[in-house]
């Protein structure tokens, strides 16, 4: 058991090292939820940045494939300032949990991300993603961890 942890710590120091840019979806993405089969989760988001001025809504689905497969979909939309380009690139992620212990006071899953941001723009390039998030749950205390890789096409 604790060397699934030690080495999970040196997965995340190796990534650091290794990366040259990394990107970190904030858990509003949602990619530690757990999704049964079948199941859907759709979550809205308001942001409001006073520094840039501006309002965002945000839209993102999950989709549980299996067990331990979830399809993940995000997209912003730009509420203010008015004008063109408002809609956001569309993200495509999939999550696989490759390892996952439950007890009677929580749980400890890890999954591997793959996917791709589709521009909706013509002037926006697409990019692909790759990652892991770790969640650790015992109680009433959570701990999520998500690090995803982007690299431009």
């Amino acid at each position: 058991m604790r060397n699934v942890v030690k080495k999970t710590y040196f997965l995340i120091f190796l990534m650091l090292l290794m990366t040259t840019s990394l990107y970190s979806m904030g858990l509003r993405s949602f990619v530690a939820l757990p999704v049964e089969e079948d199941g859907t989760v759709v979550r809205f988001l308001y942001e409001n940045t006073k520094d840039a001025n501006t309002d965002t809504l945000s839209t993102s689905l999950a989709y549980g494939l299996s067990s331990n497969q979830t399809l993940l979909l995000g997209m912003p939309y730009r509420l203010s300032p008015s004008g063109t380009d408002r809609q956001g690139d569309v993200s495509v992620l999939y999550r696989h949990i490759v390892w996952q212990k439950d007890s009677f006071s929580g749980t400890k899953r890890l999954g591997l991300l793959g996917g791709v941001i589709v521009p909706t723009d013509n002037e926006r390039d697409a990019a692909v993603q790759a990652g892991f998030v770790y969640t650790y749950f015992k109680d009433k205390n959570e701990l999520d961890v998500d690090i995803l890789y982007q690299e431009g096409l």
